[in-house]
């Protein structure tokens, strides 16, 4: 259709890990090479490129395996075990300079993230990224993935609950809504993440257009009244809390600030320590 911003989304073939991640960034150039030589060739009007940074296709499945097997505890040590500094440096810079290749041959960039970087970035480091496998490359359009299928398969019932605590500290970037599994949708849930996300997103990214074609929700979302009120249930705003809470402690303890982290905890153990022992002797 005329008028309308064609963006691309590369994706690797599936032995390639599928998904921009840590472990495949080196491959990024090759497949923008046959990018370009495709849309010279077929004379393509294009607005930007997408980077969709998540982890290789057959990280995340073997992720949710580890969660199933081992529960919290199971996964705690599979993600610390898996993180690696030196391969997460060297896949933020591949895919810089691939933003600025990009920005150099006249099209702009987004990139689609994982929510758990917004709390990653709290004390400073990029500790839950490496244990992800995943990179943050500033764009064009910083877009944050609030989907509730993230939260489904990690066995929580957020609600809306994970689009409003996320979409309050986007500070400018973006909320993509919806979810990557068609099953997970419903219009009704739909319709309520829209109208949190566009309280504080500049642009409501939705995902995922067969879905909404495949339910005939698509003519429907022009007249989805955004100011209307969002009943974020008790039960979700608990789950998102704990789930973020899990993150801000386990980037706490093995990012660059654990050094302060363990020492405030034995300073805390020990002054409730203190606290018990007093008590004991007060009431003998």
């Amino acid at each position: 259709m005329r008028g309308v911003p064609v963006w691309i989304w590369p994706l690797h073939p599936m032995e390639d890990g599928y998904w921009l991640a840590t472990d495949n960034a080196e491959k990024l150039p090759g497949l923008y090479g046959r990018f370009s030589r495709w849309v010279e060739e077929n004379d393509l009007i294009i607005t930007g490129v997408m980077f969709d940074m998540e982890p290789t296709y057959d990280d995340v499945q073997r992720l949710k395996e580890v969660v199933k097997e081992g529960g919290i505890s199971g996964a705690v040590g599979y993600l610390v075990k898996r993180r690696d500094g030196d391969l997460h440096e060297n896949a933020v810079r591949v895919y810089a300079e691939m933003a600025d290749t990009i920005h150099d041959d006249g099209y702009l960039v987004s990139t689609f993230n994982y929510p758990y970087l917004i709390d990653d970035r709290r004390d400073g480091d990029d500790s839950i990224a490496e244990m992800f496998h995943v990179a943050f490359v500033p764009s064009d359009i910083d877009a944050y993935m609030l989907y509730r299928s993230f939260f489904k398969d990690s066995g929580l019932g957020t609600g809306s609950g994970n689009v409003a605590s996320y979409a309050v500290e986007l500070s400018g970037a973006s909320a993509s809504c919806g979810s990557y599994m068609k099953e997970y949708l419903d219009e009704t849930h739909l319709e309520a993440d829209i109208r949190i996300a566009a309280r504080t997103s500049p642009v409501v990214h939705l995902y995922n257009l067969e879905a909404l074609v495949m339910h005939g929700w698509l003519e429907g979302l022009s007249a989805i009244d955004q100011t209307a009120p969002v009943d974020v249930s008790v039960g979700g705003a608990a789950m998102i809390f704990g789930y973020r809470t899990f993150f801000f402690i386990l980037d706490l303890f093995v990012g660059e600030s654990g050094r302060f982290a363990w020492p405030l905890v034995f300073v805390i153990w020990g002054l409730c320590m203190g606290l018990v022992l007093r008590g004991g002797k007060k009431s003998s």
